[in-house]
């Protein structure tokens, strides 16, 4: 069975486009994340502020997410 070099190139590229984006998508969550801890370490606030400051984007995301449920479901 002789397979073309190009037929093994096209399954491969389509292959790794469905990786790539992924990665790409985990390159640029772990850039923001980078960023955000950057700019929290260098904030010179109180620490109780700090930590409010801190946890306050995963309740917007929370919030974002169950807000997207509820209303898909309706």
């Amino acid at each position: 069975m002789n397979i073309h070099p190009g037929c093994i190139f096209v399954i491969y590229l389509t292959g790794m486009l469905t990786i790539k984006r992924k990665y790409l998508s985990w390159a640029l969550f772990l850039l923001v994340g980078m960023g955000y801890f950057s700019s929290m370490s260098s904030l010179e606030l109180n620490y109780f502020f700090k930590s409010l400051i801190a946890i306050m984007p995963i309740q917007v995301v929370a919030i974002i997410y169950t807000t997207y449920l509820r209303w898909s479901r309706s």
